[in-house]
C-alpha cells in the first residue's frame, strides 16, 4: 500500500528554493550531472523532485523534514533512507554501484507537482541481491532496478 502525500503551493515553493541552492552549490563545487545536454530532463529538476521525496518520506512517517545541502554521500537523505524519486511512470528503485551499503532505500513515485506517492523501502544488501538488470538505453550501462511490489511498506513503525 502506498501513502499518497500532498504539498501545499508554500510547500512546493520552499522546496524550489532548497533545490536552486542545491544546485549553485554542486555547480559551484564542479559537481556536475552525467547528462549531455541534449536529454530532456534538467539537472535543477532532479534537485527539487529528489528534495520533494525526501520530503514525501518525512511526512509519511511524522517527522519534521529538514532538508540538507552538500551533504552528498556523507549522510543519508532523510529519517536514515537513501531516497530515489522516481517520476510516476517509472515504478522502480535503482541502484547504482557507487551507492551506500550502510542505509536501506525508499522509493518515492511523483505523481503530480504537489502529489507524491511513498511506494516503501528495502535494506541495501536485500535490494542488491534481488535486482534485475535492464537495458533503458542502449547507449548506457545496464541498471539495477528493484521493482516498487518488492518493497516493504514505509510507516512509522518501520523507524
Amino acid at each position: 500500500m502506498m501513502g499518497v502525500v500532498t504539498f501545499t503551493i508554500d510547500d512546493v515553493c520552499r522546496a524550489a528554493t532548497f533545490a536552486m541552492r542545491r544546485h549553485a552549490v554542486a555547480e559551484s563545487e564542479g559537481r556536475r550531472a552525467k547528462l549531455n545536454r541534449q536529454e530532456r530532463r534538467c539537472v535543477l529538476d532532479d534537485h527539487f523532485v529528489g528534495l520533494m521525496g525526501e520530503w514525501a518520506v518525512c511526512r509519511e512517517l511524522g517527522v519534521e523534514f529538514a532538508p540538507t545541502i552538500n551533504t552528498y554521500k556523507g549522510a543519508p537523505d532523510a529519517c536514515g533512507f537513501e531516497v530515489r524519486t522516481r517520476r510516476a511512470t517509472y515504478a522502480t528503485l535503482v541502484l547504482h554501484d557507487n551507492d551506500s551499503p550502510d542505509y536501506p532505500y525508499a522509493l518515492v513515485m511523483q505523481s503530480t507537482l504537489f502529489q507524491y506517492l511513498v511506494c516503501g523501502w528495502i535494506p541495501y544488501a536485500e535490494a542488491w541481491e534481488i535486482c534485475e538488470m535492464i537495458t533503458a538505453d542502449p547507449d548506457r550501462p545496464q541498471m539495477r532496478t528493484v521493482p516498487s511490489h518488492k518493497l516493504r511498506p514505509l510507516t512509522k513503525a518501520t523507524v
